[in-house]
């Protein structure tokens, strides 16, 4: 038992030192019969300076009021906003979300613990721009677009002739590096204009981007033969060979020289002209023979046709002309392009046929009087037929008469000899004949008719019949008189519809004159004239010796409203007027006062059927 005691008062001696031991070391608490009168940095003092007080640390207490200024990023819409790539916000804060960390200890309260253990996000403030998006430049933290800024630089500057054309801004920058470059970054130019800046010589022509520098000029007068060459400022160089320079041409030229030669025409390609020539008509071309220059100012060619020319000149601005000379009547060269077709007169050729020669130089091909033959044969312009005019052999001759058929062949060439015949082929003349010849030569010698002809070998024999002459209305063939075929047509004249076809008549025959199928409303067909009088249809014998077109004769119906309304090819509602067909139905419109209505002549209707509204004067 007493062992136990012993014990039991070692353990709470053992416990009361260990916790006394700690209680002072931790600086926590006393116990109820003590009091803290200071606390350790770090600690606050709890219960006041009483007993029982405690310390307690500062790291244990909840901080939610602290607060403190923060730098933050902006955000993309931010940034967006105020057009800029990178800003920073100025004014943001953060709130404790932690313990306090510290303490000043003493007997302070919680509330002199200082610090924060874990800081809440940075928010608020206002965002401010550091770098500006392309297009827009910096100035006191600001993005500003580039194109409110005004651009009166130049902007290109380009060399002309005697001078510069200059490009100056009068617009706005349309662009810009960004960044924190200012407005002087900004870019390009929304709109410019153009000026020239002339050198000393030269002054301004034209306006805006098309304008140039021009040289000052004087107007200077040349002389005939004379041109003003490039450089220089004077009319007084020679006019060169091969082209021409007219006098009293005025030419404004620049004080530096003509940029050009001036007064001076160059010849056509193959026109040529000597040194000092003054007029285009100095210039000449040389056409070979069977060449010409058909248009002006154009070379020598050989067109397609029937001429012939000379080796000639041609001044340019004419043509050959005259040079380029035509055939004689009769006469042709060959059509086609070949220079030698046309290079003399003798290309120029007619075609005799026989029996006919030129007797004279470039005259046509005849028949003269005389005893001699031809064959076919060409003779060349400027000569005559020649040898192909023949003489008959000794002893033979040819009809001496200007008669084509008397010279076309050798066997034209006769002897004279006489032939003698009995009795005529015939003793009266055709049927239908006028009159008749038989032999031109005949004269009686007794009982027999001697003719005097041109013979070979003949024997006698029977009188030919030589010639007739045919009455109206026949024509001869084969010495005979064969009735002649007329044309026959019809027409309508004044009249409408389909005339009667067309037809051939021969003279003397029995011809049947065509009923008729033409019309005209309001008129009677009379008959049929013939040009000297009127035929009816039927049978007639023809005498007419011409071709006849028979045309439709009329004459007009009498008048007739009362009983004639749909005679004489009028309609239904119309009738004969004398002139024509008149409509039944007359309109009131020409009748004084009473102009409404209409009124029926051909039912003896008279203006008495017109009537006219009623007025308030009528009531």
């Amino acid at each position: 038992m007493g062992k136990i005691r012993c014990f039991l008062g070692f353990f709470a001696l053992l416990f009361g030192l260990i916790f006394v031991g700690n209680a002072l070391a931790a600086g926590y608490n006393c116990p109820n019969y003590r009091k803290y009168t200071s606390c350790n940095a770090g600690y606050y003092m709890s219960g006041g300076l009483n007993v029982g007080n405690s310390c307690l640390a500062c790291s244990n207490v909840s901080n939610q009021t602290s607060t403190q200024s923060c730098s933050r990023g902006c955000t993309l819409m931010e940034l967006n906003n105020l057009n800029a790539t990178a800003g920073i916000a100025s004014g943001a804060s953060q709130t404790c979300a932690g313990n306090y960390t510290g303490g000043a200890g003493g007997t302070n309260t919680s509330s002199a613990c200082t610090g924060c253990s874990r800081w809440g996000p940075c928010t608020g403030g206002t965002c401010k721009a550091t770098s500006c998006k392309t297009g827009y430049y910096f100035g006191n933290n600001t993005c500003t677009s580039c194109t409110t800024v005004r651009n009166s630089d130049q902007v290109s500057s380009t060399t002309i002739t005697g001078g510069k054309r200059i490009q100056t801004c009068t617009g706005y920058h349309t662009g810009g590096a960004g960044g924190t470059n200012s407005s002087s970054a900004c870019t390009g130019c929304n709109l410019s204009k153009y000026s020239c800046s002339c050198n000393s010589g030269y002054h301004v022509s034209g306006s805006g981007s098309t304008c140039t520098c021009v040289p000052d000029t004087s107007v200077v007068t040349c002389t005939a033969g004379k041109y003003i060459k490039k450089g220089t400022t004077t009319c007084t160089t020679t006019c060169p060979e091969n082209s021409y320079c007219p006098g009293g041409t005025r030419y404004p030229v620049p004080s530096t020289g003509a940029t050009s030669d001036l007064n001076i025409n160059a010849c056509s390609t193959g026109y040529t002209s000597v040194a000092g020539s003054d007029a285009e008509s100095d210039c000449k071309i040389t056409c070979a023979a069977g060449t010409v220059v058909d248009d002006a100012r154009e070379q020598c060619i050989t067109p397609s046709g029937s001429w012939y020319s000379l080796q000639h000149t041609v001044s340019q601005g004419s043509t050959s002309g005259s040079n380029k000379q035509s055939c004689a009547t009769g006469y042709a060269t060959s059509t086609s392009a070949i220079k030698t077709s046309h290079d003399a007169e003798n290309d120029c050729k007619t075609t005799c046929s026989a029996g006919t020669v030129v007797a004279t130089a470039r005259a046509q091909c005849t028949t003269p009087t005389g005893s001699w033959y031809s064959l076919e044969h060409t003779v060349s312009q400027g000569s005559t037929s020649g040898t192909q005019k023949q003489s008959c052999d000794t002893g033979y001759a040819t009809n001496t008469s200007a008669v084509k058929t008397y010279h076309d062949a050798e066997t034209d060439c006769t002897k004279s000899c006489q032939v003698f015949c009995t009795e005529p082929e015939q003793t009266s003349c055709p049927e239908n004949s006028a009159s008749c010849i038989f032999d031109t030569s005949v004269y009686t010698t007794g009982t027999e008719n001697q003719v005097s002809k041109v013979c070979s070998g003949k024997t006698p024999g029977d009188c030919p019949l030589e010639s007739v002459t045919c009455e109206p209305g026949y024509d001869e063939s084969d010495l005979e008189c064969v009735p002649h075929a007329y044309r026959v047509s019809y027409s309508c004249g004044t009249g409408t519809g389909n005339a009667p076809g067309g037809t051939s008549q021969q003279y003397g025959g029995t011809y049947q004159i065509a009923t008729n199928t033409c019309s005209k409303p309001g008129y009677n067909f009379t008959g049929w004239s013939d040009g000297s009088g009127i035929r009816q249809p039927g049978q007639i014998t023809w005498t007419y010796t011409k071709d006849i077109v028979f045309t439709a004769q009329w004459e007009p119906c009498a008048n007739n409203p009362t009983t004639g309304q749909g005679t004489c090819g009028c309609g239904d509602n119309s009738y004969p007027n004398g002139s024509g067909c008149a409509n039944c139905s007359v309109s009131c419109a020409s009748v004084p006062t009473y102009n409404l209505g209409t009124y029926n002549v051909c039912e003896s209707e008279t203006d008495n059927e017109c009537y006219r509204n009623c007025t308030t004067s009528d009531v």
